[in-house]
């Protein structure tokens, strides 16, 4: 259409609607898009309708613009004289005769005096004069239909039912007969055609001729458009396409204008032919999320008196709060007017109600506080939730540890958190000793240790630091497993969602740590019974035993400890305001959906960095990176060396340990591979030591140099300011990443944020980043307080099962005291920041629900791990056939704190369940992850849990958020970027990426083995072996290690992963199947061989490699370097790597489809942030 015209002219399409306005409304958002793509618009409404418009939208409104012009013609009815009837719609009978009959030689006159040229029409489907029209002047027409197609094709049947003698219908009990002859519509009746068949009035005949007509000539247009979209009508659609070829869907419009870049100089006009009353958006925004019913009979419907009184006493006795939009020609013959006694009844339906964000006054942002577990992959996570809240409009105050803190400053640099002013980092002692060796404290802390102490320590602490923020927090949005944070909202009156940085998967995997101890299961007394097939878990098919989070297990004490500190996360998560997942449906979506069965407000929010990719550059939000470990941005341009898709990324996360004969195994394993790969060791990789490749195997992959991983983006604030957000994640690596993702996200939507980190923590950030790294914003401001622990400068990860102690015992008070001084800051200081008003806990930090209750602000419980890991401790109790959204688990598919017989797992386990039943406590929960990717876990959760947000990946999110001013990472390890520069050397998809996490440790036998087995698969790698990787001593590979890979391998101790991952030189990842790094794989487009070391790890793995199909599992148990090489290969060049790669694209595209501005993550992040704004 528009072939007429020359040169480089525009086509110019003349637009002309039936004249009502639902048709007027739907051309004229048509015609915007048309004008979009390039075309003159001149947009014709008869006279009648050109007053209205005036009258309602301004004498002004529709000047429009050179290239988009408004005209008119006469209706060929009486003029109206009075003004009050002038505002109403016209008799439709009368109208539809007029256009039949009147419109065609006004429209062609019209045609013919436009200037420029009128190339095409774009006519509403029932003006056929058009086609006649079209046919004088030899241009082509396109008929626009605002029906749907099921309306449109109901309409073709009237010349067949006048055929078959049912026009006018002569008898009313036919309308319930099945009709079988209407191709593309099973088992209507003639009751649901368009009903003007019934032939009951000279109305219904006049409109039955009308439609008809125009129907019936639809044929002979060049093209015709229905507004509607295929995956909704695709049996009705396809069955018109073979009677009209040229027909088109396009739809929803609204959708397609959202798309339209602000840059676009576009026509700025409304739709409306009333006045519209705008007051009642003020209205709603006082009322909770889902709660008004929208009571609107369109444009054209009449009713009479006593429908209109039925209708208002029903509304009013549902006692639902209700927006009700009454015409004032609503009523045949007379005005709308409703009784007395039922506008008495309705008055006081206008309350409010007690939710999230309820105490904030005046036209303060939303201020959550955010806190994560304190672990690197968790910390990173809810950092970017809290970049995706702070563009939302949130000020947020991040919590770390002070140990992470001090790692963030390390890693990132002394300023890296000063945040702005109204996104701001804080501090709570982690409760754990404190580390005196600078080395020490650059690692992750013993993860029991810390889970223990988050369940004992945190509480008060948390409520401190809540108390104090200012201005004050309105929420509490926490890692899942800071379930404290439940206690510190019930203790405060504030809402709390919980953000759960595992997948959904993982979380829900962790939800049946309960059962799993009720049904005599942990601790695990027959490894034998880890394959067992358990089918009573929802949303989660052909799971095992072993592919739950291992920490039921209970082989060790750090077990017992994970499983009690996770399945109390799990089991309190109903008690969050919401939970938010960071997943996307697409991904999870059967666990999503049994997770949304128990916890009704749980989100899919993620990918997070999706997510933050779409926050538009200028948007002025926090740009702190995520890592507490200092990132090597080398590996990149390494990876620029690498073709695309030749590099196995292997990165075991920031927790998972190793013995060194690990490390070595996969070591070889990368080398013998022969594919380029990149490995990212930590420091504190191996168990004990530092993790060291044998020398012989250093030099076998001496040319594969390489760094570590973190990133950040920016965010757009929205008009949240008065909410402040304190956030608060379990201080590890992984969930203060989370963590930070997830603040940054709400201080992009307008919110303060004060980010609480453990003083450990805090202090490796300052290492890892840089001494001003956490300097923040006025907005986004970093606070500490102490983990618990004895003091200590090392940068490692610090013992788990002290850690969790310290959670559980001694931080509350510091995090109560915290809170209170940020929130006395804002009664005594003009210049402060908003009083906390929510709490963004790590779902494993329990002991802010204490907080939440005692400072009366609400939690918000966020799990850093996915939804099925987070069911997995939720539902802990042989076969396992009863957890919800989760089928098929063995006992070994549990988080493996369950299973394991270890006094340190059975410490875990029993920090896990007291974290996830304290979930329930929370008013929110937050789970990492995405409702396509485990959509059953989820809505087994949500039906446990009254808000549920999924809100993930994280990253996605933050990548939609503009640069923000404050450039924050989220590692506290210091990353070593030249790895960046390798992989440039690196062929498209060479590489392998090696990176066990931020808490795996190894022995040196499995360095050795994993070193051999990548050596002799003679692919390139990037291997990341933190300094802790080894059990009790540092990582070294044999020397025939480094002979072997000279030139092929990159080792470095820790790297900036997520432009790792993003590089097109990676092929593969060789993972610990962490939530952070499983998830940003997948964000990347990345397949995965996962060797899971406990936790939730062996739940990913599980879903990873049966549900998604993104990876193939390692045995790290069973590890031989032979087995490594052979899956390396596999990885990298088989077709079971081919095959994974193909779906894990299909799941990268779902990824960002969650975090698209209408994809679940979003809509999510959305309900999250009304949730803690209301």
């Amino acid at each position: 259409m528009g072939s007429r015209q020359e040169g480089d002219r525009k086509p110019h399409a003349i637009c002309i609607a039936l004249p009502f306005q639902s048709h007027i409304k739907a051309l004229l958002k048509f015609a915007k898009l048309l004008h979009f793509k390039g075309f003159h618009i001149t947009f014709v409404n008869t006279e009648f309708n050109h007053k209205r418009f005036l009258k309602s939208l301004g004498p002004n409104s529709l000047d429009g613009l050179p290239d988009f012009v408004f005209e008119t013609i006469p209706d060929g009815l009486p003029p109206c004289d009075d003004d009050d009837d002038g505002d109403a719609t016209q008799d439709i009978t009368s109208l539809c005769e007029s256009v039949r009959t009147n419109f065609l030689r006004p429209f062609l006159n019209k045609l013919t005096s436009c200037s420029p040229p009128v190339t095409c029409i774009v006519s509403d489907g029932f003006m056929s004069f058009t086609i006649t029209a079209a046919e004088e002047l030899g241009i082509p027409v396109a008929l626009f239909f605002s029906i749907a197609a099921c309306g449109f094709m109901g309409v073709k049947q009237y010349s067949v039912l006048k055929e078959k003698g049912l026009f006018p219908l002569k008898d009313d009990r036919l309308l319930n007969n099945v009709i079988d002859w209407i191709p593309g519509m099973k088992d209507i009746r003639l009751k649901d055609l368009p009903s003007f068949f019934r032939g009951a009035n000279p109305s219904d005949v006049t409109m039955f001729n009308f439609l008809r007509e125009a129907v019936d000539r639809a044929h002979k247009a060049t093209a015709v458009v229905i507004q509607t979209f295929d995956a909704l009508e695709r049996d009705v659609l396809e069955a018109i396409s073979s009677t009209i070829p040229h027909c088109y869907a396009i739809g929803p419009l609204q959708l397609l204008l959202d798309r339209i870049p602000n840059s676009h100089q576009g026509i700025n006009v409304g739709y409306s032919l009333w006045k519209e009353d705008s007051e009642c958006l003020q209205w709603l925004q006082t009322k909770p999320p889902n709660s008004v019913v929208y009571v609107n009979f369109g444009s054209t419907t009449v009713m009479t008196p006593q429908q209109l009184v039925e209708f208002g006493f029903g509304l009013a006795n549902s006692n639902q709060p209700f927006l009700w939009i009454i015409r004032p020609d609503l009523v045949i013959g007379e005005s709308a007017v409703l009784p007395a006694e039922l506008a008495d009844q309705i008055k006081e339906k206008d309350r409010l109600m007690d939710q999230m964000g309820s105490r904030q006054e005046g036209d303060h942002k939303p201020h959550a506080i955010c806190i994560a577990l304190p672990i690197q992959s968790h910390i990173k996570a809810l950092l970017k939730f809290a970049k995706l809240l702070h563009f939302k409009g949130f000020h947020i105050t991040f919590v770390n540890t002070e140990f992470n803190h001090k790692r963030f400053l390390k890693s990132l640099g002394p300023n890296s958190l000063d945040g702005l002013p109204d996104f701001v980092f804080e501090t709570i002692p982690d409760g754990l000793p404190p580390c005196d060796d600078d080395d020490d404290g650059d690692a992750t802390q013993d993860i029991a240790s810390l889970c223990e102490s988050v369940r004992t320590n945190c509480l008060r602490p948390f409520l401190n630091k809540l108390t104090s923020c200012s201005p004050p927090v309105t929420c509490i949005v926490s890692d899942g497993f800071m379930s404290f944070t439940i206690t510190a909202a019930e203790e405060l009156g504030i809402p709390v969602a919980l953000f759960f940085s595992i997948a959904a998967c993982g979380f829900m995997g962790v939800k049946q740590y309960s059962a799993l101890k009720e049904k005599g299961l942990s601790p695990l007394k027959d490894d034998r019974l880890l394959n067992n097939v358990i089918d009573w878990i929802p949303g989660m098919k052909d799971i095992r035993l072993k592919d739950l989070p291992s920490f039921f297990r209970g082989a060790n004490p750090l077990e017992v400890t994970m499983f009690n500190f996770a399945r109390e996360a799990a089991d309190r998560a109903h008690k969050a305001t919401a939970v938010v997942i960071q997943t996307f449906d697409a991904l999870e979506r059967d666990v999503l959906e049994a997770i949304s069965s128990t916890i009704p407000h749980s989100y899919a929010i993620g990918p997070l960095q999706l997510l933050l990719d779409h926050i538009p550059e200028d948007h002025p939000g926090i740009n702190v990176g995520y890592s507490l470990w200092k990132e090597d941005s080398e590996c990149l341009q390494w990876l620029q060396t690498k073709p695309p898709n030749s590099v196995v990324y292997v990165n075991f996360g920031s927790t998972t340990v190793m013995t060194p004969q690990q490390l070595v195994e996969f070591g070889f394993g990368l080398a013998n591979s022969n594919q380029p790969f990149l490995w990212i060791i930590r420091p504190d990789l191996v168990v004990g030591e530092s993790a060291v490749l044998p020398a012989e195997l250093a030099d076998q992959i001496k040319e594969k140099e390489l760094p570590a991983d973190m990133d950040s983006k920016k965010g757009e604030v929205a008009d949240n300011k008065t909410h402040h957000v304190l956030c608060i994640p379990t201080p590890t690596q992984s969930h203060i990443k989370a963590m930070l993702k997830l603040a940054k996200l709400l201080h992009s939507r307008g919110f303060h944020i004060t980010f609480v980190n453990t003083e450990y923590n805090h202090k490796r950030f300052l290492k890892s980043l840089g001494p001003d790294s956490l300097h923040g914003l006025p907005d986004f401001r970093f606070e500490t307080i102490p983990d618990g622990l004895p003091p200590s400068d090392a940068d490692a990860t610090q013992d788990v099962v002290p850690l969790i102690e310290a959670i559980m015992e001694k931080m509350l008070a510091p995090f109560c005291d915290l809170v209170k001084r940020l929130n006395d800051m804002t009664r005594t200081c003009n210049d402060s920041p908003p009083s906390v008003t929510r709490i963004v806990s790590d779902g494993f930090m329990p002991f802010t629900i204490a907080a939440g209750r005692e400072l009366g602000i609400p939690v918000v419980f966020f799990y850093t791990i996915p939804a099925c890991s987070f069911m997995g401790f939720k539902e802990l109790d042989i076969i396992i056939d009863w957890i919800p959204g989760m089928k098929d688990m063995h006992v070994r598919d549990m988080p493996s704190f369950c299973w394991s017989g270890s006094t340190i797992d059975h410490f875990v386990l029993n920090s896990c369940i007291e974290a996830t039943e304290k979930a329930h406590q929370a008013s929110a929960i937050i789970i990492h992850t995405f409702k396509a990717l485990e959509q059953d876990v989820l809505d087994a959760i949500s039906s446990m849990f009254p808000q549920v947000f999924v809100i993930g990946p994280l990253q996605l999110l933050l990548n939609r958020i503009p640069e923000h001013p404050l450039k924050l990472k989220y590692s506290l390890w210091k990353e070593e970027s030249e790895c960046l520069q390798w992989l440039n050397t690196k062929p498209k998809g060479s590489v392998l990426y090696v990176n066990f996490g931020s808490i795996a440790i190894m022995s040196p036998e499995q360095v050795a083995e994993f070193g051999y087995g990548i050596a002799n698969s003679k692919h390139p790698f990037l291997w990341i072996i933190r300094p802790d990787l080894v059990v009790g001593e540092t990582a070294v590979l044999p020397l025939e290690f480094a002979a072997e890979t000279k030139g092929r391998g990159l080792i470095g101790s820790w790297c900036p992963q997520e432009e790792v991952l993003n590089h097109p030189s990676i092929g593969g990842f060789l993972t610990h199947s962490g939530w952070n790094s499983t998830v940003e794989s997948l964000s990347s487009g990345v397949p995965l061989l996962c060797c899971p070391f406990g936790g939730d790890q062996p739940t990913n793995c599980r879903f990873c490699c049966k549900e998604w199909g993104i990876g193939m599992e390692m045995d790290k148990e069973a590890l031989k370097r032979e087995e490594v090489e052979k899956l390396v290969k596999e990885l990298m060049e088989g077709e079971k790597g081919k095959e994974m790669r193909k779906n894990v694209m299909e799941w990268k595209r779902l990824a960002h489809e969650a975090t698209e501005p209408n994809g679940s993550s979003s809509i999510d992040l959305d309900n999250l942030v009304s949730h803690l704004v209301s």
